[in-house]
């Protein structure tokens, strides 16, 4: 239920989107079962104008969060927040929902081009739907955070093949914007949640060099998994002959 406006004129329209449509809102029906496990929390009061509700279902297997709904009353920033923080979470596995914070959450609604997202104002309803959604994940058994597997940002049911249709008359410093921009939005959600991060270093021709930073530098699926996740999504998002190397394997390859 929304209570009442915030100036709207300073959310991203990402956040007003959110807001209006809601799409997490709602209630997990089904129980725990044999392939799945539910987990819940309740946090505040209808008397003091704030309250949610969150309902987490995941996989035993694997980990990973299936389905993420939430219940609130409040105010619009609330619901924005709790859909962020469900857009956030869905797909990923216990153990890197459990990283997820308000950073991530900014970075999740935050527009660059026109520099609007989550005003300071707000903040707080994104620390109280977090504050719950947390206690909500410290409800899971514990063999969930064991079977919990790395999930790789390369989803290809959903990956459709869009190439850029001018991706050769581009200049260096456009193609690596475009890059950048791609990693910005399809790979950093993933890795940042395991503490890691990645740049476009450079582009010659269509090998594109790519800078690890944080927990990436030091984990073997840098140069395994992770690398032909980016590769793939640069291939069917950009041109189907790029070639991603690591920066720090940029001399092995002239």
């Amino acid at each position: 239920m929304l209570l009442e406006e915030f100036p709207w004129s300073f959310y991203s329209q990402k956040f007003i989107d959110y807001i209006l449509s809601h799409k997490a809102a709602g209630k997990i029906e089904r129980t725990s079962g044999d392939s799945e496990i539910l987990a819940t929390a309740s946090g505040g009061r209808v008397e003091e104008g704030a309250c949610i509700s969150w309902y987490i279902l995941a996989k035993k297997s694997s980990g990973i969060l299936c389905e993420v709904k939430f219940q609130a009353y409040g105010e619009t920033p609330l619901i924005g927040s709790a859909q962020a923080i469900a857009a956030c979470s869905l797909g990923k596995t216990y153990m890197q929902a459990q990283r997820i914070g308000v950073d991530m959450v900014r970075a999740e609604v935050e527009d660059k081009k026109n520099k609007k997202g989550l005003p300071y104002e707000v903040i707080s309803h994104v620390y109280f739907a977090l504050d719950i959604f947390h206690v909500a994940l410290s409800s899971f058994p514990e063999f969930l955070a064991q079977n919990s597997v790395l999930h790789t940002p390369l989803n290809s049911d959903r990956l459709q093949k869009e190439e850029h249709p001018h991706w050769n008359q581009l200049s260096m410093e456009e193609k690596e914007k475009i890059l950048q921009d791609l990693v910005d939005v399809e790979v950093l959600p993933y890795i940042q949640l395991d503490g890691g991060g990645v740049k476009v270093k450079s582009v010659e021709k269509n090998i594109i060099i790519i800078q690890y930073e944080g927990a990436c530098v030091t984990c073997s699926s840098s140069t395994g998994s992770t690398l032909m996740a980016i590769q793939e999504i640069f291939r069917r998002r950009i041109h189907p002959d790029i070639r991603v190397v690591p920066y720090n394997e940029k001399q092995l390859i002239f």
